[in-house]
C-alpha cells in the first residue's frame, strides 16, 4: 500500500492526445490524487496546448518535449524525450517513485537507454502479439526486466503467459463524473441508440449508420446518436444523409461531458473492428444503459454476458444487431438489461480498480 509520500509517475507518448491510454492515464492519475498520492505526468510529446480530458488540480504535468505527435517522426521524438528520461534515472528510481511506462515504445526505448527497469511497471492496452514479429521481440527483451506488467484484458494476460512472462489483469476503472444518475438506474424514456468514439476507420461506423437504417421504415420510435470527432467525420455525415437517416440519425461534436448523453441512453452500440478494453463500455454501464456489441471483440467478450447485460453480436451481423435492438425495445426486456448493466458496471468502480493497482504498486 502506497502512502502519501509516494510518487507515481506516468510515462505517456502525448497527453494531449484524445485516445485510450490518455483517457486510462489521466483517469487513473486523478484517482491517486484523491488517496492523497503524489502524481506526475510526463508527456513525451505536446500536440496541443493542454490535455483534452479534465486532469485535477493536484496532478502535475512536465512536457519533454514540444515535439507534435507525428506519424514517421515519433520514433525519433520519442527517443529524444527518452533519453531525457534516461538523464533523470537517478531521481526517477528513488525508493518512493513508482513509475508507469504506458506505451511498449516508451519501455522499449528506456531499456536500450539503460533505464533503472526494476522500477517501472509496464502498462499494457494490447496483446503481446498485437505488433509485428520485431516489436514482439523487443517487447520480450524490455519487458522481462520491469518490475510489473498490467495487462487490461484476461487475453492480454494470456498472450504474455504464453512467452513466460507474468502479467496481473486489472481492467480500467470508469470514469467518476460526479453525476448523481451515475451508478443509478436509467430513467430515460425515449429509446436512443448511443456511441461515443473517435470517428476513424477503426471504430466502423458506417455499420452503426447500416443498422440504423434498418430502422428507417419500422414503426418504432428510435434515434441513434453519434458522439465524437475524427477524419470520418464529414464522410459519415454525407453518407448518413444520402441515406436518407437525417431525421433517425444525430451527430455530436466530442465533449467531456458524455454523461449527459449516457444518462439519455438506452443502448450503447459498439461497431469497431478491433478493441481492447472500452472505457466508454463501462461509463455507459455505469449509468445502466446495456452494450450491444461485435462479439469478437476482446474486451466486450470478456465484460459482457450476452441477454444479461446487454448482448454479443455475432460480428459485422446487421441483422444480428437489428433484432438484438428490437429485443431491448420491449419494456420488460430493457427493464432487465438496465439492472444487470448496473451491477456489472460496480465491478469497475474507481474504489475497485484503485485498490487493485495498490496491491501492486
Amino acid at each position: 500500500m502506497l502512502n502519501s509520500n509516494k510518487t507515481i509517475n506516468f510515462f505517456v507518448l502525448d497527453i494531449t492526445l484524445k485516445g485510450g491510454i490518455e483517457r486510462f492515464s489521466i483517469n487513473m492519475a486523478n484517482s491517486f490524487i484523491k488517496k492523497g498520492i503524489n502524481v506526475v505526468i510526463y508527456s513525451l510529446h505536446r500536440t496541443n496546448k493542454q490535455p483534452l480530458y479534465k486532469v485535477s488540480d493536484g496532478v502535475k504535468i512536465i512536457y519533454l518535449s514540444t515535439f507534435s505527435f507525428k506519424d514517421g517522426f515519433y520514433k525519433f521524438t520519442t527517443f529524444y524525450s527518452c533519453l531525457k528520461l534516461r538523464l533523470m534515472n537517478a531521481k526517477l528510481s528513488e525508493p518512493q517513485i513508482e513509475n508507469i511506462s504506458t506505451h511498449p515504445i516508451t519501455t522499449i526505448y528506456l531499456k536500450a537507454l539503460g533505464f533503472n527497469m526494476a522500477n517501472i511497471i509496464a502498462s499494457e492496452h494490447s496483446t503481446y502479439d498485437s505488433h509485428g514479429k520485431l516489436i514482439c521481440k523487443l517487447r520480450e527483451w524490455a519487458y522481462s526486466k520491469v518490475k510489473k506488467i498490467i495487462t487490461q484484458t484476461k487475453s492480454g494476460h494470456f498472450s504474455f503467459s504464453e512467452i513466460n512472462l507474468d502479467t496481473t489483469t486489472i481492467y480500467n476503472s470508469t470514469v467518476n463524473f460526479n453525476d448523481t444518475d451515475q451508478w443509478n438506474l436509467n430513467k430515460s424514456d425515449a429509446f436512443v441508440c448511443l456511441t461515443v468514439a473517435r470517428i476513424e476507420p477503426v471504430k466502423n461506423l458506417e455499420l452503426f449508420l447500416k443498422i440504423a437504417r434498418e430502422f428507417k421504415d419500422k414503426d418504432v420510435k428510435i434515434k441513434f446518436v453519434i458522439v465524437g470527432d475524427g477524419s470520418q467525420k464529414a464522410y459519415l455525415e454525407d453518407k448518413s444523409k444520402a441515406m436518407g437517416l437525417s431525421s433517425l440519425v444525430e451527430f455530436h461534436p466530442a465533449t467531456n461531458e458524455v454523461n449527459k448523453f449516457y444518462k439519455n441512453a438506452s443502448l450503447y452500440l459498439i461497431t469497431s473492428k478491433s478493441e481492447s478494453f472500452s472505457m466508454t463500455m463501462t461509463e455507459a454501464l455505469s449509468f445502466s444503459v446495456p452494450v450491444v456489441s461485435n462479439k469478437g471483440l476482446v474486451g466486450p467478450s470478456e465484460v459482457l454476458t450476452h441477454n444479461y447485460d446487454g448482448f454479443l453480436c455475432n460480428d459485422n451481423d446487421i441483422e444480428d444487431f437489428t433484432n438484438c435492438i428490437m429485443a431491448a425495445y420491449d419494456e420488460a426486456c430493457l427493464s432487465k438489461l438496465r439492472k444487470n448493466a448496473l451491477k456489472t458496471a460496480k465491478m469497475f468502480h474507481e474504489d475497485v480498480i484503485v485498490e487493485q493497482w495498490l496491491k501492486v504498486l
